[in-house]
């Protein structure tokens, strides 16, 4: 059940860089 949160929290983290990292491309474009 650790191990599971633990992914789960691996997960949030990659897919938060994701949206920080399109954030910052439209902000660029712009």
């Amino acid at each position: 059940k650790a191990s599971g949160e633990h992914i789960e929290k691996q997960v949030k983290l990659q897919q938060d860089q994701q949206l920080i990292e399109e954030v910052l491309a439209n902000g660029c474009e712009r």
